[in-house]
């Protein structure tokens, strides 16, 4: 919000030229943005969150089934659990499931993957597929005085 007010102007204020090189350097802030963001590990949390706990059975879970039987879209949204938080209602749910002794991995994934088409697991909307990040306006911003 501070370099916005700073970057304030009136509408009357003539619209000087971008530099040269500012495309570049708006392409290269949204590359180093995105390659940050991608190798930085959220993590699962603590060892009693249903994150945690969930993940660590539908690991075992996956490792379990071979051949045929793999089911590589869970595997996926396993994967996807060490950088994507769950919503509130995924936590509340899945912390129910996970208190229930009787509740079973196959129970547990059933549950994850119902979450997941219903797009109520992550808080995060975005799929693997798509890029996070964009720019929606860049400022070239000039010397100059500020009143």
């Amino acid at each position: 919000k501070r370099i916005i007010d700073t970057a304030a102007c009136g509408y009357d204020e003539p619209r000087h030229e971008l530099a040269p090189t500012h495309d570049m350097h708006v392409t290269a802030t949204l590359t180093a943005v995105t390659e940050a963001y991608r190798s930085q590990e959220v993590g699962i949390g603590p060892a009693n969150s249903a994150r945690n706990r969930a993940y660590h059975r539908l690991v075992a879970h996956v490792q379990k089934k071979v051949g045929a039987l793999r089911d590589y879209e869970l595997e996926r949204v396993v994967e996807r659990m060490v950088n994507t938080p769950f919503t509130e209602r995924a936590i509340d749910t899945l912390n129910r499931l996970l208190r229930n002794k009787e509740t079973s991995d196959q129970d547990l994934a059933d549950r994850v993957m119902s979450f997941h088409h219903e797009h109520k697991l992550f808080i995060s909307s975005v799929s693997d597929d798509e890029d996070f990040a964009a720019i929606v306006c860049s400022l070239g911003l000039v010397e100059g005085t500020h009143a």
